[in-house]
């Protein structure tokens, strides 16, 4: 499986708000865990840490380029203008997109303090 194009997505200001990350995912059954490293000092940051709550849109081959993303993110890592359509699941509050393949509403288990950041 080649790199695919996950995005991390939180309610901001009361929007949805989505930060590109890069990941290499394993596809594995029995592992039900997932890790990010967040920088401090983001708006983003400070709502996961309140919330305790996220969401991660995974994406695999062109699908950013169909939607025309693979722009709008690499200029201003921001994809909700309009472009992409949310939706929230279980917990109510954590956006998803609806084009993505896998949507995941995660909650956070245990947080690691970085000096510049947090690995949660």
């Amino acid at each position: 499986m080649g790199i695919a194009h996950t995005l991390l997505g939180v309610r901001l200001d009361g929007r949805p708000d989505y930060l590109p990350l890069v990941a290499k995912p394993r596809i594995n059954s029995k592992l039900s865990l997932v890790a990010i490293e967040i920088e401090k000092g983001s708006e983003l940051h400070a709502r996961i840490m309140e919330d305790a709550e996220f969401s991660l849109n995974i994406f695999s081959g062109k699908v950013l380029d169909c939607l025309g993303l693979a722009t709008a993110l690499s200029d201003n890592n921001k994809c909700c203008d309009g472009q992409c359509v949310s939706f929230y699941g279980e917990f109510g509050a954590v956006p998803m997109l609806e084009v993505a393949p896998l949507a995941l509403e995660c909650r956070i288990y245990e947080t690691i303090d970085l000096k510049k950041s947090s690995f949660v």
